[in-house]
């Protein structure tokens, strides 16, 4: 093989290489998500027998990046038993994979939710997450003191997970141990 066929070959190679790489920079891969774990919510600083187990269904689509800092994104349902608005409200989180955000290997988003009657976003809490979703812990914001503007972080949701020994086992794994936006979860 001459020397021009070799050299329109690595050429030809190296457009494609270049075509697909920025086809994978631009455009996420989006996995459906359609699933129903186990989760416990309990209250920062509880004793560890207490908490309530709660039924958590997801669907929807998380689109994750490969390549360069762009934020993953899930949107679609998120029902949790015992918030009745999140059963027909659509919910979205946008997470980003920020090293300041006390994240080992989870990724930080916060929980939104669009209620169509009457319209408005509901905030719902902020936590770190895994890819796909597959384990999280999330911060519930109530308001305190009847004010919304002060806002209580010591209700913890986290997923799978059937006891407080797993959730531990979730929180060790997703964030700095101890601290989660500032509340001790001991």
């Amino acid at each position: 093989m001459s020397k021009t066929n070799w050299i329109k070959i690595a050429l030809t190679a190296t457009t494609v290489l270049a075509m697909v790489a920025l086809y994978f920079y631009y455009k996420p891969i989006s996995r459906n998500i359609d699933t129903t774990v186990a989760g416990i919510q309990f209250r920062a600083g509880a004793q560890h027998e207490d908490y309530e187990v709660i039924e958590i269904t997801i669907n929807g689509t998380y689109e994750r990046y490969l390549f360069g800092n762009k934020q993953d994104l899930y949107r679609g349902y998120l029902s949790i038993e015992g918030y009745d608005f999140t059963f027909s409200a659509a919910a979205s989180i946008l997470l980003t994979s920020d090293e300041l955000l006390a994240s080992k290997t989870g990724r930080f988003g916060a929980i939104r939710y669009l209620v169509s009657t009457p319209l408005n976003i509901i905030h719902f809490g902020m936590g770190q997450f895994a890819t796909n979703l597959e384990e999280f812990v999330v911060l519930i914001w109530e308001p305190a003191g009847g004010n919304s503007e002060n806002w209580s972080r010591s209700l913890i949701l986290c997923a799978p997970a059937a006891n407080r020994e797993e959730a531990d086992n979730i929180i060790d794994r997703l964030v700095e141990r101890n601290v989660i936006f500032g509340t001790n979860v001991e």
